[in-house]
């Protein structure tokens, strides 16, 4: 999913250096693009026209191509435990730095898929700060060029709605504690959903009916 916010643009009496009320939007006349997938595998092969590359590379290219300054993906499915670590680690990161990226990324253990990773472009984004809460969340304070802070809020929330209502809850409770700035942007793959769709597992959704609700209200009262 990608999202464009597009701040005012300033007036001819505007100064040369205006000044920024918090919390503001954007920096008077920026845009800020920001995105966010499940990515179900950075580094997993995929078909590009007759050739095959990683899907990390159709990624990077497409968020480049769209002038994304910040985006998060779920699943980027990097293991610590892995055989393969180093080398998969450090093929992310030239990817990453090749396109103008920086990032962050959540590792798995014990063989796990899952994480999150959050990528920024280095020519007009810095991180101030950053912090783990848990192998599915990730939480960094962002300063632009221009001197906008923003707060990024990565998360990969369960599909069993019991786990994402303790996710929501665990989050509400250390919100407090992560220094966040008055602009937050939450980049996430919600798993949320109550009605059962076509692919859904109809059995455990029906079980698990009254912790979908609690789960929803739960993001609904953290999301307001």
């Amino acid at each position: 999913m990608t999202r464009k916010m597009t701040s005012p643009q300033p007036s001819d009496e505007a100064t040369a250096s205006p000044t920024l009320q918090s919390p503001s939007p954007l920096p008077l006349g920026g845009d800020l693009n920001i995105a966010t997938l499940n990515c179900n595998g950075l580094l997993t092969e995929v078909q590009e026209g007759s050739r095959k590359v990683h899907r990390m590379q159709v990624i990077l290219k497409f968020f480049k191509a769209m002038g994304t300054h910040i985006f998060a993906v779920q699943e980027p499915h990097l293991s610590e435990d892995s055989p393969e670590f180093v080398h998969k680690k450090e093929q992310i990161q030239k990817y990453a730095s090749e396109a103008g990226y920086d990032m962050l990324i959540q590792l798995t253990s014990n063989g796990m898929r899952g994480g999150v990773a959050l990528f920024w472009e280095t020519k007009t984004w810095s991180c101030t700060s950053a912090i783990s809460l848990s192998p599915r969340i990730l939480s960094a304070n962002l300063c632009s060029d221009t001197g906008l802070h923003i707060s990024v809020i990565a998360a990969h929330f369960h599909h069993k709605p019991s786990l994402r209502l303790g996710q929501f809850e665990e989050l509400r409770e250390q919100i407090p504690t992560l220094g966040l700035h008055p602009n937050v942007v939450l980049l996430a793959d919600h798993n949320s959903v109550i009605v059962p769709g076509i692919d859904s597992e109809i059995v455990t959704v029906h079980d698990e009916l009254p912790q979908a609700m609690r789960a929803r209200e739960a993001e609904v009262e953290f999301l307001a």
